[in-house]
């Protein structure tokens, strides 16, 4: 009888294990298949929140099969798209969370190297210029001027839009810029050496004053807001934005960031920006600004992102310009809606209303100048204004549990 009793007490214990192995099994198996699918669904939700006609700042709130909430939501980072997607279960477990910047993908079908606007303006051709893409010059001529080592295929130069090419996204951004420079404190002067990181998870660390000097370390979730921005060579700045009236970069500063001027932008000698950056002035974010607002580039700046001037005020169209020093290296779409003075190389897209001369030299003359829009790295996006493509893209991942 005792055999009998431990035999069956032995049975029943196996057939537990059994049953709760198999229920365990199931369990995980059940939920590898909910974060698979919750990766998908939010995969897909992050490519959707990335359309234009998805508004800014409100929060959009689905439920899928019953089983799966998502909440995502669209927000400006300077030239960028910040794009959050979190999927939960019914039980409030989190089973997919990334943030996303997102930006403008390459349409490989546009092999656009230099677009100037039609501004009957003619186009010459000067000394050691080589551009690999299609040129559109007013009434489609480029005329030779001292050019017998330049490198231009005729096949490849067609004539200037009559319309002109407007960046996406443009009132956004200024409406941005101008937000932000109204918080800005005026009368103020903030020395900031510390180590600052913010989750972009977080609320936005914003720090703002009259006058801003940065030597730490910033990374993450920070915008700083200030009259007059000064960043020291030993300065360390990763996803941070800056925006201001006037933004002022040490020579041999290298870094990561996000620069909006309303007047002027002085980037020094061998200053390095890695990508994403972007490099912007936009006169109309800003109440006050110089007769003459610039983006100055000195010699041996390497931008790997997209450099911007725009405004519609067309009393600054004789003034706005974006120059470059000897050996500038941009990577990316150089934009400007007056005049740029380039000098350098350009792997990616040039577009302005006119290349600017000095005082010796003609309005729309190419000279020490290389642009090739085949060289653009694969892995490139551009920023939201980017006018010739309509392809979204994530730029990268900034924070988040990828399934």
């Amino acid at each position: 009888m005792l055999y009998a009793i431990v035999l069956l007490t032995i049975v029943a214990l196996i057939a537990l294990i059994f049953l709760s192995y198999f229920n365990l099994n199931y369990r995980l198996v059940d939920s590898s298949k909910k974060r698979i699918m919750a990766g998908t669904y939010g995969y897909e939700r992050l490519a959707a929140m990335q359309a234009d006609d998805i508004p800014y700042d409100i929060e959009d709130t689905t439920t899928i099969d019953g089983l799966y909430h998502v909440h995502a939501v669209k927000k400006i980072w300077g030239g960028y798209n910040l794009c959050y997607a979190t999927i939960l279960a019914t039980n409030g477990d989190t089973l997919f969370s990334r943030i996303a910047l997102a930006g403008i993908g390459k349409d490989i079908t546009d092999s656009t190297a230099i677009l100037i606007f039609n501004n009957r303006t003619p186009a010459y051709l000067g000394s050691n210029v080589t551009i690999n893409g299609n040129c559109y010059f007013p009434e489609s001529a480029l005329r030779h001027y001292q050019s017998g080592d330049s490198k231009v295929a005729e096949q490849r130069i067609y004539k200037s839009p009559d319309t002109v090419t407007t960046p996406r996204n443009i009132a956004s951004l200024v409406q941005w810029a101008t937000d932000y420079n109204d918080a800005a404190l005026r009368g103020s002067k903030l020395y900031l050496s510390d180590s600052v990181y913010r989750s972009f998870y977080s609320p936005t660390y914003n720090i703002a004053a009259d006058t801003v000097i940065l030597s730490g370390k910033l990374s993450g979730n920070i915008i700083v807001s200030a009259n007059v921005i000064e960043v020291e060579r030993t300065c360390s700045l990763s996803n941070v934005l800056l925006t201001g009236r006037k933004i002022i970069v040490a020579d041999h500063f290298k870094g990561n960031m996000q620069v909006i001027a309303t007047d002027t932008v002085i980037l020094n000698t061998a200053d390095t920006i890695t990508y994403p950056g972007f490099v912007a002035l936009l006169p109309d974010a800003g109440k006050n600004h110089c007769k003459v607002p610039c983006i100055l580039m000195r010699d041996s700046v390497n931008i790997c992102g997209d450099v911007y001037a725009y405004t519609a005020d067309t009393k600054l169209f004789s003034a706005l310009q974006i120059s470059s020093g000897a050996q500038t290296r941009i990577t990316g779409s150089m934009y400007s809606s007056l005049s740029l003075q380039l000098n350098g190389t350009y792997h990616g897209h040039v577009i302005c209303r006119t290349i600017a001369g000095n005082q010796l030299s003609q309005d729309n003359l190419l000279s020490d100048l290389q642009v090739d829009v085949d060289s653009l790295p694969s892995y490139f996006a551009y920023c939201n204004l980017f006018p010739l493509s309509n392809k979204r893209r994530i730029v990268k991942w900034l924070e988040g549990v990828r399934n």
